[in-house]
């Protein structure tokens, strides 16, 4: 049976950080393609991390916009959106993408 090559793919896993879903991962690497993952397992971030892996981040429109009456809830938001933007300045160079949707 013949591999199938997935260069310049970008393939979606959800529940990548172990199990079924990291040898996914790792089949569809190993085919050339770039992985998003998804998980909530957050112990799990840092053996990502140093396989150069993607962090995505679900962020809310409170982040870059405020919202009338929600001060509390949308300067929350905007930290955590100022968060992840240092934490890509800081792994892009290591490989990792921090992507925003």
């Amino acid at each position: 049976m013949t591999k199938r090559s997935f260069a310049n793919k970008v393939v979606l896993v959800t529940g990548g950080a172990s199990g079924i879903g990291l040898a996914t991962c790792r089949e569809f690497a190993g085919a050339g393609a770039k992985i998003a993952m998804l998980d909530m397992d957050e112990p799990a971030l840092p053996s990502l991390i140093q396989q150069r892996g993607v962090i995505l981040v679900n962020e809310s429109v409170a982040g870059v916009a405020p919202l009338l009456g929600r001060c509390g809830y949308s300067a929350s938001k905007h930290a955590l959106h100022g968060l992840f933007t240092s934490l890509r300045c800081e792994m892009k160079h290591k490989g990792v993408h921090v992507i925003f949707w």
